[in-house]
């Protein structure tokens, strides 16, 4: 759940966008980056917890 709130702001930023705004597409694939690495922190953090727990 903690991933929900960066998706949802990277979902409106996808759908404001227009082709001719480079910029702001770059930011997008960053922004998507940035939530596929929370994503993957957040997983392995669950993993650990479940073999501890």
């Amino acid at each position: 759940m903690l991933s929900l709130p960066p998706a949802i702001k990277n979902m409106k930023a996808v759908s404001k966008a227009t082709p001719s705004t480079q910029a702001e597409l770059a930011m997008i694939d960053v922004h998507t980056a940035q939530h596929h690495f929370l994503f993957g922190i957040l997983y392995a953090i669950g993993l650990l917890l479940s073999a501890i727990l």
